[in-house]
């Protein structure tokens, strides 16, 4: 797996972790988690997350417009 795809993982399970946590998890948070780590992949492995947990409550995608006002 490339280092993008290591990271994207990373972020995702960070992403979990936080959310289970009751944190939000947001870029900077999973950054902090992760100690580093690429924008792209990071931004990747949260957009997977928002993505598995609108299909895990079956909410419509979200649209790229609101996902990027979710990330921020």
């Amino acid at each position: 797996m490339s280092s993008h795809g290591q990271t994207r993982r990373a972020a995702y399970e960070a992403a979990c972790d936080l959310a289970a946590q009751g944190r939000r998890p947001s870029a900077s948070a999973i950054r902090e988690r992760l100690g580093g780590g690429g924008q792209q992949a990071l931004l990747a492995g949260l957009n997977d997350w928002v993505d598995e947990a609108a299909r895990r409550f079956q909410i419509p995608a979200i649209p790229e417009e609101l996902r990027g006002a979710l990330v921020r």
